[in-house]
């Protein structure tokens, strides 16, 4: 096909560092965006056989170096350009789901889609999800932190989504991506610098592995893993919102 057509649900998934197919993943948005699409699709297959839907992974550096940034904005640009494909579309609904630096992108981009209504309008939004995501705002309409923490980004807080967006972002405590004391350390005066790099590599220590965390992470009040609520709240919507 020329293009992706205009299918009832488009879910666009961005992998993180060291994932995607750049770096030779076989998880196409990386094992954590992934296993909360699985649901969606499974939903879809089981209660909505006629829904037409695609999934389409961005493929961009996913590069964790100096050159972060320029990885960043490349996977910005490619699933901007992705997504300008269905603004024409009149019943396609849009999923946008990713994690790490993949949810850096994703949050960038719902911001975009909230200010200037493109590249797709936000009435076509169907959920959007940010998984550890850099620019975490724990103040902002549809975050969650899991346990005590910072409540921001490694990259500094973005502005909060308007409370109209559907968007869930989560962020577990100690992750020094999304719950970071680098942040707060500029802030510290000098006699409670020593403290917080304590806490920094305590975190550290907890938190060796950024990723599988929110694999088997309960989220709060539910007996359901991250990955599993997550999916369901998307499928949710699906359900809701198409016929």
């Amino acid at each position: 096909m020329a293009g992706p057509g205009c299918p009832d649900v488009s879910i666009v998934t961005v992998p993180g560092s060291h994932q995607g197919a750049a770096n030779g993943d076989s998880y196409g948005g990386g094992v954590e965006v992934d296993s909360v699409i699985g649901r969606v699709r499974k939903t879809i297959t089981s209660k909505r056989p006629n829904i037409s839907y695609s999934i389409h992974p961005t493929d961009y550096p996913a590069k964790l170096d100096i050159h972060y940034f320029e990885s960043k904005n490349e996977g910005y640009n490619t699933t901007y350009e992705w997504l300008q494909n269905f603004r024409d579309c009149k019943n396609t609904k849009v999923i946008i789901a990713g994690f790490s630096q993949g949810a850096h992108i994703v949050g960038d981009l719902l911001n975009t889609i909230a200010r200037t209504n493109s590249p797709i309008p936000q009435d076509k939004l169907l959920g959007g999800v940010l998984i550890a995501d850099p620019g975490f705002n724990a103040g902002s309409p549809g975050a969650t932190r899991i346990g005590f923490g910072f409540g921001e980004g490694v990259a500094g807080a973005r502005p909060p989504f308007p409370s109209s967006m559907p968007v869930k972002s989560v962020c577990l405590r100690g992750d020094l991506v999304c719950d970071s004391y680098i942040q707060r350390l500029a802030l510290a005066p000098p006699p409670a610098r020593a403290t917080v790099i304590g806490l920094q590599v305590f975190a550290e220590l907890r938190n060796k592995d950024h990723e599988s965390r929110y694999l088997y992470t309960d989220w709060p009040g539910t007996k359901s893993t991250i990955s599993e609520y997550l999916g369901g709240w998307l499928s949710e919507r699906v359900l809701a919102t198409t016929k």
